[in-house]
């Protein structure tokens, strides 16, 4: 008698990616943990586990909403305007949008990258979206406020701000530049 079930899909490029990714990352843990152990021994292993477990529930809820934001701001905007707005072909419009997007975006990767994702799956294009990833890492206003205006004084935030604010417009052409040779090479 034959199977009801449907035959197995291959996996995905980007399952596979996936799966590479993680087993790289549990080697590593794994590789870690064992340095550990032979260096400092078990109690040092199992207080490390303990903190880690701890950062785990601390993050969790963090990632939960950083995601499920993500999501809302790929349900927000409608894809064709973010396609048209931050498209491939987006040029310097979209890469001064997105460098004003990531400007303003607060908090860490946990709630930056689910953004990118979203805005990915909406339509936007890799040069507006590392321009975005960008201008978030070297330009975000929360860090300025929060860490260099405190720490550095107004004239170190504003001059870094300043010499820093051209280097996402220019990330987002020189990743044009690098998928179109990309495109050219296959």
């Amino acid at each position: 008698m034959e199977s009801l079930e449907p035959s197995p899909k291959p996996p995905s490029a980007a399952a596979a990616r996936d799966r590479r990714s993680l087993y790289l990352m549990i080697a590593m843990v794994v590789a870690a943990g064992v340095a550990v152990y032979a260096l400092k021994g078990i109690d040092i292993v199992v207080a490390s586990l303990q903190a880690d477990f701890e950062l785990l529930l601390y993050m969790i809820p963090r990632m939960a909403a950083a995601v499920i934001l993500g999501g809302f701001v790929q349900a927000m905007v409608p894809k064709g305007m973010i396609a048209r707005w931050l498209g491939e072909g987006a040029g310097f419009r979209g890469y001064a949008l997105a460098t004003i997007a990531g400007t303003c975006t607060p908090g860490g990767p946990m709630l930056s990258f689910p953004i990118v994702v979203g805005l990915r799956a909406a339509g936007a294009g890799y040069p507006a979206l590392i321009a975005y990833v960008t201008a978030w890492a070297t330009l975000g206003i929360h860090r300025i406020v929060t860490w260099e205006i405190p720490l550095f004084g107004e004239k170190f935030a504003l001059a870094r701000f300043a010499a820093s604010l051209v280097f996402p417009t220019l990330v987002g052409f020189a990743t044009q530049a690098i998928l179109a040779r990309c495109k050219q090479a296959l």
